[in-house]
């Protein structure tokens, strides 16, 4: 699997000893040449530098093609390279913390994935602890950005600095936004949204009919890491799937599963799916 890296998940993995996950999860791994000069700058810490001086074998340093795009522009030149280099080399992914680089690269049918992302894959199979994990980074001067400070917070402190305008939860959660802020990345259709990977779990009041109407649920979401975080509160049956089909892709085979499963009394789980931070935070997930 190819991938381009820009600078801040090799920092950050270099400082945590844990860039060796790279390698063990991309098969070919590239960075241009502005990312190699942001590595080795003075102001790296030294760890980071030494890594750049003795590049392992693993990492191949390509030249970034030319691309006539002007959002490039707007972008340091280690994330402007990285996005250049991916589209060049058709790369499967690309390594950013940043959010404008993941919003640009998203436009132009890039994946990208986070530091966070790559510790999550690592842990899924076994090889790191994700919480020991999440504890080393906090002590750099790495930035939670809110959609990932609940379940992190849960384990390390983190500061979250509020918005000017709090938003309170809606009066009736997960009911229809009118411009929906899609969660799940698409090759043709560009959402400027993060997303976060959680599970769902229901359960309603009593057993019912379906398709009798409206029931009342109780609905859980469970950041799907495992980490704290878990988010409790009532909805109904209609507003829960009308969410569903509006802001995931979910197959509707999927949906309609989890939809005739709402009347058990037992409940119905939805486990990984990805949710944005709009909708998560409209109905109140990063109100505390």
């Amino acid at each position: 699997m190819l991938v381009v890296c820009d600078t801040t998940p090799l920092n950050y993995l270099i400082q945590i000893d844990l860039v060796d996950l790279i390698p063990r999860l991309f098969t070919n791994v590239c960075i241009p040449h502005a990312v190699l000069r942001e590595l080795s700058h003075p102001a790296a810490p030294s760890s980071v530098r030494q890594f750049a001086f003795s590049l392992p074998k693993w990492v191949s340093v390509q030249r970034a093609g030319t691309i006539a795009d002007a959002a490039l522009l707007e972008l340091d030149p280690g994330e402007r390279e990285a996005i250049a280099l991916a589209i060049t080399l058709g790369a499967q992914f690309l390594l950013t913390d940043d959010y404008r680089a993941r919003t640009t690269a998203r436009e132009r049918g890039l994946l990208s994935l986070t530091t966070l992302l790559i510790l999550d894959a690592a842990a899924d199979r076994g090889w790191i602890s994700f919480r020991d994990a999440i504890e080393r980074l906090l002590k750099t001067n790495f930035r939670v950005d809110p959609i990932h400070h609940r379940f992190v917070a849960g384990k390390a402190p983190v500061t979250v600095i509020p918005s000017a305008s709090p938003i309170a939860p809606p009066a009736s959660p997960l009911c229809a936004i009118p411009s929906p802020h899609r969660g799940i990345e698409h090759p043709t259709r560009p959402w400027h949204s993060l997303c976060m990977r959680v599970n769902l779990i229901t359960q309603s009041a009593a057993a019912s009919t379906p398709g009798k109407g409206a029931i009342p649920l109780s609905l859980i979401i469970k950041p799907a890491c495992g980490l704290p975080g878990d988010y409790e509160y009532t909805t109904n049956s209609t507003a829960l799937m009308q969410m569903l089909r509006q802001q995931t892709d979910l197959p509707a085979a999927v949906l309609q599963r989890f939809e005739h499963k709402l009347w058990d009394t037992l409940g119905a789980r939805l486990l990984g799916v990805e949710l944005s931070d709009r909708l998560l935070t409209d109905i109140g997930y990063f109100i505390d």
